[in-house]
């Protein structure tokens, strides 16, 4: 559980790096044999509050929302890789 929380608490964090990591890290748990079925329900309901916000900005925002592909390329040095409008 202490891992869930710390997962959790993650994945609300206003700073992006550490919300990616624990919506990350809710996700592996959820495919870990760690936690039983019961558990899962609280991987869910910290999953949804997370994206609770974000939904709630697109759904505002209506036809005005840009859909941007994200990649998970990473350069020698760690920096993620997003490619130009150009090389899309």
């Amino acid at each position: 559980m202490r891992t869930l929380r710390w997962a959790a608490e993650l994945a609300v964090s206003d700073e992006v790096h550490k919300a990616r990591l624990g919506n990350q890290e809710l996700k592996a748990l959820l495919g870990s044999n760690m936690l039983n079925a019961a558990d899962r329900d609280f991987i869910f309901a910290a999953l949804d509050a997370a994206l609770e916000e974000p939904v709630q900005a697109i759904e505002l925002a209506g036809d005005d929302v840009e859909v941007v592909a994200a990649t998970t390329d990473l350069s020698d040095d760690g920096e993620v890789l997003i490619p130009s409008e150009e090389e899309s």
